[in-house]
């Protein structure tokens, strides 16, 4: 796993909304494994952002974290420049407005919407 992805996995568990989900892929050193129903991984280890189980896990950390059932990942290219984004939905002065939380990588807009839930 990149250093990228080691710094974005060290920001998701530092989230309060963070929990080990089963199927989550825990990485300690050149050690990992599936977490099961009913367990969690020891305090030092990090989820390996690149897995797809565990990126889809993230997703749904997001969904509780949000109570939005229906929040989505979007892939978008413009140009040169390719982009994930959450949106979300904020109530804000009894208006309803979207909140993009962007990244290079699928993981990088996950952990943004993770880190900003309420």
């Amino acid at each position: 796993m990149s250093n990228e992805f080691e710094t974005l996995a060290r920001r998701a568990v530092a989230c309060k909304h963070w929990k080990w989900l089963p199927g989550m892929l825990a990485m300690l050193e050149e050690w990992s494994w599936r977490v099961g129903n009913g367990e969690s991984a020891p305090d030092v280890c990090i989820p390996d952002l690149t897995d797809p189980a565990t990126r889809g896990c993230l997703l749904e950390l997001v969904r509780k974290a949000w109570k939005q059932p229906s929040i989505s990942t979007r892939y978008s290219e413009y140009q040169d420049r390719v982009e994930w984004d959450v949106p979300t939905p904020v109530e804000q002065e009894r208006m309803r407005n979207m909140a993009f939380f962007t990244g290079q990588t699928e993981a990088e807009a996950l952990v943004a919407a993770l880190e900003a839930a309420p």
